[in-house]
C-alpha cells in the first residue's frame, strides 16, 4: 500500500478541502500518515519523509526548498486540490529527480 501524507501550513484547509469523508475514504486505498505535515513541523516529521510516496495538499502548501524535497526520496506523485499550484515550486518539482506527477481540481 502507497504510504501518503497531507502537506499544508493550514490544518483548517486540509480539514475543509478533505472533509467529509473524502480523508476517510483516502485512508481506505493508500497508507495514511495521521499528522499533517507543515513547514514548522517538517524536521518532527524527518522519519517519514523518507517514506512518502505521494502527497495531498490545497491551499497553504508549504513553499518547499530543493532541500526539503530531496528529504523526500520517494515522492512520485502531488495531488493539489482547490487552488493555484504556483506554491509548487515548479522550478524545483520539474528536474528529474523529483515528482513526476503533480495533480490538481
Amino acid at each position: 500500500m502507497k504510504k501518503v501524507a497531507f502537506l499544508c501550513d493550514e490544518r483548517a484547509n486540509v480539514d475543509s478541502v478533505f472533509g467529509h469523508g473524502r480523508r476517510a475514504a483516502l485512508a481506505q486505498v493508500v497508507d495514511l500518515y495521521p499528522d499533517v505535515i507543515s513547514s514548522k513541523n517538517l524536521d518532527g516529521h524527518a522519519q517519514i519523509l523518507p517514506q512518502l510516496d505521494a502527497a495531498f495538499s490545497t491551499w497553504g502548501m508549504p513553499r518547499l526548498t530543493a532541500a526539503d524535497l530531496d528529504r523526500f526520496t520517494r515522492l512520485q506523485a502531488i495531488f493539489y486540490a482547490a487552488g493555484s499550484v504556483k506554491s509548487l515550486s515548479l522550478i524545483h518539482i520539474s528536474e528529474p529527480t523529483r515528482p513526476r506527477l503533480i495533480s490538481y481540481a
